[in-house]
This record gives structure tokens, C-alpha cells and sequence, in this order.
């Protein structure tokens, strides 16, 4: 695997291009999904049309069959609704979590803004517990620093 610099280099190069904002989150995932241990990247957007549901945007990785989560269910919407990263260190202790692979074992939210406000989050899961130590946090929130305004 590439450095944590390399990495946010490249994504800084793909968020930067004038490409559709889907496709900037798609090559984000690309580029994400090559770190150990991390099984799914995937990004779920404010519905302009019910703004308090999330619709799903790209993924790559473990599939993710939920099309729409509304605000406050899971960890997705808990994100939406606190606009925090929020770490799960052991999807098993979390009541209000919706599993999408029995395997799964630890799971990063992290909100994207546009604008000063939430456009939507950003999801990586894990098969490891614990896999999203502080420092990895770090990371994906300059990740997610890349992504604002330009998703």
C-alpha cells in the first residue's frame, strides 16, 4: 500500500479534475479500497427530494444493498442527523447499526459538506475490530476535507 501522503496526493488530483462529482467518489473509492483491511468505500447523498434521507452513491467493495437510509437509522444516518464522524470499533456493541455482511467487524461515517452544509457522508467498512485507529481517522477526514465542495 501506498503512504498516507501518496494517497491523499492522488485523490487530491481526482477531486481537482473537472469530472461529475460522481465519478470524483467513484475514483475516490478506487484509490481508498487499496488499504488493507478496508472491505467497502462508499459515499450516500442528501436527497434533494426528502432532504432528511440518504441515497446511495458510488461503492466499491462489499456490496451494499440499502438504496436509502433515512436520518438517524444506523450509522449513516446517525452521521446525517449529528453531521460527526463517528467510529464503530465493534459494529456488535452498536443497537442501532444495519449490517450489510455478517463479517463485518468495524465501520468509519464521516460527513461531506458543500457549501457549509452536510452533502453527504462517506462510509468504509472493515472485517478487522478496530481497524480505524486515530491516526486512520485522520486520514479519512483529510479525505473528506478533499471532498468538500466538490462533491
Amino acid at each position: 500500500m501506498k503512504n498516507s501522503k501518496s494517497l491523499l496526493e492522488e485523490i487530491s488530483t481526482i477531486v481537482k479534475t473537472p469530472s461529475r462529482p460522481e465519478d470524483k467518489m467513484a475514483q475516490t473509492c478506487e484509490v481508498l479500497l487499496s488499504i488493507e483491511d478496508f472491505e467497502m468505500i462508499g459515499f450516500y447523498l442528501v436527497d434533494p427530494d426528502v432532504p432528511e434521507r440518504l441515497v446511495k452513491g458510488p461503492h466499491m467493495g462489499i456490496d451494499n444493498p440499502n438504496p436509502t437510509i433515512p436520518f438517524g437509522k444506523g450509522l449513516s444516518g446517525q452521521v446525517a442527523e449529528r453531521q460527526v464522524t463517528i467510529v464503530l470499533d465493534d459494529v456488535n456493541d452498536e443497537l442501532n447499526y444495519i449490517s450489510i455482511d455478517p463479517d463485518v467487524q468495524s465501520e468509519i461515517s464521516l460527513p461531506i459538506f458543500r457549501l457549509g452544509k452536510m452533502a453527504g457522508l462517506m462510509n468504509v467498512i472493515s472485517k478487522r475490530k478496530a481497524r480505524f485507529d486515530p491516526a486512520t481517522r485522520l486520514f479519512l477526514e483529510e479525505v473528506g476535507l478533499l471532498l468538500t465542495d466538490r462533491i
